[in-house]
């Protein structure tokens, strides 16, 4: 029986592999979702056998909130767009970004509409439900005109920001010489480094707080924060077309993957993982890695 791996409650997502990323994809290049297509998985229910959401003792504690997080099974959170592509080089917006930070709550209530008070939020939009739980809980706030812009690029620092908040903030030594005491999220990226989340760019000197971050880094991100490592070779080749814009050579191809496909997975001896069985299409199937030659643990 395949060894469920463990992932370490950090804050929610999205935060950790700023960690020493390539440099930013210049703004735009990809572009952000188009009205009516939708980045992130969308799971149509609790009690659907790939992603209903645990109940447990998986929660965080000390922080701002205190919410329980899907941390028992490595449940994809991204999905393409119907287009088959996944354009990992486009800014991911602040709408993607919160739904990917709801959906990965594993908590039931989630799905119980609150009140909105964005003024540009309607009810009916795809995003409406995870923008307005995430604000009622004081996870992600708006901006200065009452408005949320769903489809403007999220910053480094607002990602930053988002995820901080589900945990008590650790201040230590700020070596980013671009985040200055006075920066609306100064504590919050000095806390992520001090707990080694995140480090700069190019010699760790600069963190740039206020430039996009690709759906590729924000995957990278939410991987790392989770502990969910896989390497390209040991990905199951019957997923190695699964995007039409992804090849196994783009940087990130691994980490979109991991996060596209729900599965379970053993530890290597190296901290990474291999896949034992992934959920596609509409099915758990054994993942065929024989021709791998990788002992399991």
């Amino acid at each position: 029986m395949a060894k469920k791996v463990k992932n370490k409650i950090i804050a929610l997502l999205l935060t950790a592999a700023l960690l020493c990323l390539p440099a930013l994809a210049a703004s735009g290049d990809g572009g952000a979702a188009a009205s009516g297509e939708l980045y992130v998985a969308s799971y149509a229910s609790a009690g659907d056998d790939e992603s209903a959401p645990l109940e447990g003792d998986d929660a965080l504690h000390g922080g701002e909130v205190s919410s329980p997080l899907v941390t028992e099974r490595h449940l994809s959170y991204i999905h393409g767009y119907s287009d088959g592509t996944v354009r990992p080089d486009g800014d991911i917006t602040r709408a993607e970004a919160a739904y990917i930070f709801w959906q990965l709550l594993s908590n039931n209530d989630k799905y119980v509409p609150v009140p909105g008070n964005f003024s540009d939020v309607q009810d009916n939009a795809w995003y409406s439900r995870a923008v307005n739980f995430l604000a009622s809980l004081g996870i992600i706030t708006g901006l200065d005109d009452g408005s949320f812009g769903p489809e403007m690029s999220i910053t480094r620092a607002e990602f930053i920001a988002i995820a901080a908040r589900f945990e008590a903030l650790e201040i230590g030594a700020n070596p980013f010489s671009d985040v200055l005491l006075a920066h609306w999220a100064h504590d919050y990226i000095i806390s992520a480094h001090t707990k080694g989340w995140i480090c700069g760019y190019p010699d760790s000197t600069l963190f740039f707080p206020d430039g996009s971050v690709t759906r590729a880094e924000s995957v990278k991100i939410v991987n790392r924060i989770f502990g969910r490592c896989v390497k390209a070779e040991n990905i199951p080749e019957e997923l190695h077309d699964f995007y039409s814009d992804l090849p196994v050579s783009h940087w990130a191809f691994a980490d979109i993957i991991e996060a596209s496909i729900s599965h379970d997975c053993e530890r290597l001896s190296d901290g990474c993982e291999i896949y034992t069985a992934y959920y596609f299409p509409g099915e758990w199937l054994p993942a065929n890695t024989g021709h791998l030659g990788i002992e399991l643990s």
